[in-house]
């Protein structure tokens, strides 16, 4: 592999790890406020 293309994989690793967490907060909020229905 060349190193930009390790350096766009580590840099869409950084903003994926973020995004999962944001994901994260809003399914478990999705799943506090539908839990009933699921």
């Amino acid at each position: 592999m060349s190193s930009r293309i390790l350096l766009q994989i580590n840099s869409l690793k950084a903003s994926g790890n973020f995004n999962m967490k944001k994901a994260n907060l809003a399914s478990s909020c999705f799943v506090r406020m539908h839990g009933s229905k699921l």
